[in-house]
């Protein structure tokens, strides 16, 4: 399921879409959200590759321990 919204602020407006998937006994998951186009599932995806990339396996435990402290 795509659910379009906008966003209406002072200075500023944004398209926000919430991309859903129904789960057990029809309860809807958001399993993606995009502002103004970007994906945050793909950005996501781009960081982890990134941090993987430049610290391995390791760094990518190391950074995630960081941000759930």
């Amino acid at each position: 399921v795509l659910v379009q919204t906008k966003v209406q602020g002072e200075k500023r407006n944004n398209k926000v879409d919430w991309r859903l998937t129904e789960e057990n006994k029809g309860q809807l998951k958001i399993v993606d959200v995009s502002v103004d186009g970007v994906s945050m599932l793909v950005a996501q995806k781009s960081e982890v590759a990134s941090i993987v990339k430049n610290k391995g396996v390791d760094g990518l435990l190391a950074t995630l321990r960081q941000h759930t402290q």
